[in-house]
């Protein structure tokens, strides 16, 4: 009986032992040493049509002008991306301002004198639009056309598509008034531009930006309907029917371009 259980307890330490000779193996490895992840860097720089490019607060401005009606101004900007992220380009007008020639008194031309104040027209004595009459915004048209990074296409935007607003047509040609865009983002990857790809600016490539903008009349019977005018003076169309445009003279406009870059595959918020 004693020699039988002895066995019992050897056999039982051997199949133990087994086991634990399981969990023993060859072995190696390897370590990475200094890994990182870095952010990308993405800066926008604008310049006129040539020299320097600048950042905030140095971005050159235009003055365009002067104004006058049946005539088109232009200005051009060159956006560029110095960062090492590719970016889509675009632009909002912001900040718009009517600014009379002589604010809180009546303007020093005649002819917007007496479209303001009334007085004699082609020896017919009309009712003026108003004291200080100013409404730029409504009356400056502005188009814009881009040109991509490939400078072999430029293509005018089709701001009625990003606005939900009519053009105003001179001719066959579109503009938007500065008080239907201000504030609008126009993007460029939804204009149209380059097969609908948009202005993708990878490292270093750049992008030009014309902007136009163009002195729309004011006829009489615009005036008479806004309810600026008694009635009206002169057969539509005629030499004299757009007097009310003389209100206009010496005002200005005054607004901010905020140009923009945003990351190409970054999801719409």
């Amino acid at each position: 009986m004693k020699n039988i259980l002895l066995s019992i307890v050897v056999i039982s330490a051997l199949v133990v032992a087994g086991v634990g000779g399981t969990f023993a193996s060859f072995s190696d490895s390897e370590t990475a040493v200094g890994n990182s992840a870095q952010a990308g860097t993405f800066d926008l720089v604008v310049r006129d049509t040539a020299g320097d490019f600048y950042n905030d607060p140095s971005v050159v401005s235009k003055i365009l002008g002067p104004l006058k009606p049946c005539k088109s101004y232009d200005s051009h900007w060159t956006m560029k991306n110095l960062g090492n992220i590719s970016g889509y380009a675009g632009l909002t007008i912001k900040n718009v301002t009517d600014i009379e020639d002589v604010v809180g008194a009546l303007a020093t031309s005649e002819p917007e004198l007496v479209a303001e104040g009334g007085g004699k027209v082609d020896c017919t004595t009309v009712a003026g639009v108003g004291v200080d009459y100013n409404k730029m915004d409504k009356h400056v048209g502005v188009r814009i056309i881009v040109q991509g990074p490939d400078m072999a296409s430029a293509v005018l935007q089709d701001l009625g598509s990003l606005i939900g607003v009519a053009p105003h047509m001179v001719g066959d040609v579109k503009w938007w008034k500065f008080s239907d865009i201000a504030g609008k983002e126009i993007d460029f990857t939804k204009t149209g531009l380059l097969g609908g790809g948009g202005v993708a600016l990878a490292t270093n490539e750049i992008c030009t930006v014309e902007i136009d903008v163009h002195l729309q009349d004011i006829s009489e019977t615009e005036a008479y309907l806004e309810g600026l005018l008694p009635q009206t003076y002169f057969a539509p169309g005629t030499k004299w029917s757009d007097w009310p445009t003389n209100a206009l003279q010496g005002d200005k406009i005054q607004f901010d371009i905020q140009f923009e870059l945003l990351q190409t595959d970054c999801p719409a918020p």
